[in-house]
């Protein structure tokens, strides 16, 4: 059933790990994305999603303004799941930027908010979907 944990009991539905006395399927939900590339597209800008591990993630911007980009930069990033296929995502970029997305990968909805160094506050809805 899962490649992280051999040892599971069935009870509802729902399976839990023995070895970690939690459920593994939030660890599953989270490996699904790792090692894969998503295209980000808010309309004003548009970025490739690289999660190289658990806490790694290298974004690219493509597209900015209508204007061809490409600014990359490698941060660490906290995943939390919210639900199957809906995660949470923080990390701090090198200007000092501080962004926290709620990532939907049901539905192909990606809900972005950024705080710049100087305080403004920027939210934007998008789309995201495998490369």
């Amino acid at each position: 059933m899962s490649q992280m944990h051999p040892y599971y009991v069935a009870y509802m539905g729902f399976s839990f790990c023995i070895s970690c006395r939690t459920s593994c399927y939030q660890k599953q939900q989270l490996m699904e994305i790792i090692g894969k590339k998503y295209l980000v597209d808010f309309g004003m800008a548009q970025a490739i999603l690289y999660f190289e591990s658990q806490t790694s993630l290298t974004f690219t911007i493509t597209e900015k303004g209508g204007t061809v980009q490409n600014t990359k930069e490698t941060v660490a990033v906290k995943l939390t799941m919210i639900r199957p296929h809906v995660l949470m995502a923080i990390w701090q970029e090198a200007s000092g930027t501080t962004v926290t997305q709620v990532q939907d990968y049901e539905n192909g909805i990606i809900y972005s908010n950024w705080t710049r160094p100087g305080g403004e506050f920027y939210n934007a809805q998008g789309t995201i979907k495998p490369v």
